[in-house]
């Protein structure tokens, strides 16, 4: 319920500093409530909780809050996985990460992220910035994305609840508890075709052709309803090697060809290559296999 905050209990200590002093100055405000308040313990989920995939293909995890509870204003989390399964691929907007509850809620918010040095986790300092406005579920407060490397593994993403990489959930400063957190499981077939995948529930549709090819490929992309959309060609660890498209694109069949170079113009190596296609419907991937 919001209120003042009990000046008695001590302030939560967490990094970053700047974001701790912000949130110890919590009084009394109004509460967004997308659902009336039917629950004493926060949760905290990632969805899906259970999935199969094909190597090469995108796997989007959103960090929920799945029911009405205790109000919030702000969090910390810390999500693991295996870097031997998968490459994380992170927005280059990171906007485009935060997920809607707290995107939509407040037009500013306090928003760290970072990739451990060992890669097995991502951390998010994630907290709004309008006074007196405190959260509750259901909703979407992150997203990420990640690529399945060629193996063949059962999987999990995890949400981390160890010091020093604690997961948590603050109201004004104050830790809200009790928390209860649930992890994805995530299975990974291997093989390093180049078919197609599936295409996925909203329409979306990508493939190549020639594939194999050299010198250029055709992607030829097939979207339900007109959309921006961005197509962009990645190694198989998840790094960045050519731009094709970035902008508006009309309902129905359209095209970009890749000339096998990099954005700096030069000849990339033989190999396979992952082509993927976001859109504000969706994300669809497929492997192309340049040959020399």
């Amino acid at each position: 319920m919001a209120g003042q905050a009990d000046p008695e209990r001590r302030c939560v200590a967490f990094a970053p500093l700047l974001l701790a002093s912000i949130l110890c100055a919590g009084h009394a405000g109004d509460v967004l409530a997308l659902a009336p308040a039917r629950s004493d313990t926060m949760r905290l989920q990632l969805l899906p909780a259970a999935v199969e995939l094909a190597a090469g293909d995108t796997l989007r995890v959103d960090l929920v809050v799945p029911e009405a509870g205790p109000e919030f204003n702000a969090y910390d989390a810390f999500v693991s996985y295996d870097p031997e399964v998968f490459t994380f691929l992170q927005q280059d907007n990171l906007m485009d990460q935060e997920g809607p509850l707290m995107r939509e809620a407040c037009g500013q918010t306090f928003h760290l992220f970072s990739i451990a040095p060992d890669s097995t986790h991502v951390v998010i300092h994630h907290s709004l910035l309008c006074n007196n406005l405190f959260l509750t579920g259901p909703g979407v407060v992150y997203r990420l994305l990640f690529l399945c490397k060629d193996v063949d593994a059962d999987s999990w993403l995890r949400l981390l609840r160890e010091p020093p990489t604690v997961t948590r959930v603050i109201r004004a400063g104050i830790l809200v508890q009790p928390l209860v957190t649930a992890d994805a499981r995530v299975r990974v077939g291997a093989g390093s075709g180049t078919t197609v995948p599936p295409a996925p529930a909203t329409g979306l549709q990508l493939r190549a052709a020639p594939n194999p090819f050299n010198p250029r490929t055709v992607l030829i992309y097939t979207l339900s309803e007109s959309a921006t959309v961005v197509l962009r060609i990645y190694t198989p660890d998840g790094r960045l090697v050519r731009r094709l498209a970035n902008g508006a694109a009309a309902r129905g069949e359209s095209t970009a060809v890749w000339d096998g170079r990099d954005d700096a113009g030069r000849h990339v190596a033989a190999g396979v290559y992952l082509a993927r296609l976001q859109t504000n419907h969706g994300v669809v991937a497929t492997r192309v296999c340049l040959v020399r």
